[in-house]
């Protein structure tokens, strides 16, 4: 998923009045979690470049996390948006479903990429 495919996606499924510059900052934000919680942990990471994302940041632009997990980033705009919005019903549910599908990413993340300072086991 790009960066204008997830703000498109958020702009047509949830009504809201927050820029887009605003959105792309918020997706910075957690692709930055993902690449020093998850991506950085493991073998490999230094081949996976971040700089962050802003206003001038190509909209096409491939965000960290990868099908069938990208809906992570819908949610969590979603998210962000109830919040700011007041609504701490909806930003709950968006929370809780964002929070499933990072988890999903980071199990097959973990168990796909060996971690930093682990030995191979030969059996």
């Amino acid at each position: 998923m790009t960066i204008l495919q997830a703000v498109e996606q958020i702009d047509e499924l949830v009504h809201n009045t927050y820029s887009q510059e605003q959105k792309i900052g918020w997706l910075s934000d957690l692709d930055a979690m993902v690449k020093e919680q998850v991506i950085d942990t493991h073998v490999g990471s230094e081949e996976v470049i971040f700089t962050g994302y802003d206003g001038d940041t190509p909209m096409d632009t491939v965000l960290l996390i990868p099908s069938p997990y990208e809906e992570v980033y819908l949610h969590y705009l979603e998210g962000k948006i109830c919040y700011y919005n007041g609504e701490q019903g909806k930003y709950n549910q968006a929370m809780e479903q964002h929070k499933a599908v990072l988890r999903a990413f980071v199990n097959h993340y973990n168990a796909t990429h060996m971690a930093k300072g682990q030995r191979l086991r030969y059996f």
